[in-house]
């Protein structure tokens, strides 16, 4: 049982080391602010195409009282 352990020890030391640490944290970090700015781009996308439907169709959700009569 002792040697199991040690060796599962030895497992994480090794997966854990500080440079392997900082190469890791780099990585999702960078993965993390990627995501964010594709995310970002997508929702500005989607907002001008909604400004740009507004544009063609400016009656379609505006209520006019004085077109009415």
């Amino acid at each position: 049982m002792g040697e199991g352990k040690n060796q599962r020890k030895k497992a994480w030391k090794i997966i854990l080391r500080p440079d392997k640490l900082k190469i890791m944290s780099f990585i999702i970090y960078t993965l993390y602010i990627l995501f964010a700015y594709i995310a970002c781009y997508l929702t500005e996308m989607f907002r001008w195409s909604e400004r740009d439907k507004d544009e063609y169709e400016p009656d379609v959700h505006l209520w006019k009282p004085w077109k009415e009569s």
